[in-house]
């Protein structure tokens, strides 16, 4: 799976997909519901720098505001072969 990156420069219909995939990621991880979980989790109010990241253990989705510029991620975990 490719890693899609969209920005709120730019928002287009798969900003606006991204976005609201984000979102229900974020209710199914705070409900327990598929395997979602939160990985990552910053916050600096003074720089206005915000990042949330979830994955489900084969996916991640995240979020990243600088400045009230938003960058929204999503894409395949890749496992290293030890």
């Amino acid at each position: 799976m490719k890693t899609v990156t969209v920005t709120s420069n730019n928002k287009d219909d798969a900003y606006t997909a991204t976005v609201l995939f984000f979102k229900q990621v974020a209710q199914m991880s705070a409900a327990k519901i598929g395997n979602w979980s939160l990985a990552e989790c910053y916050t600096n109010n003074s720089d206005q720098h915000f990042i949330t990241e979830y994955t489900n253990g084969k996916i991640f989705v995240k979020a990243v505001s600088v400045n009230g510029e938003h960058t929204y991620s999503l894409g395949e975990i890749e496992l290293n072969n030890i």
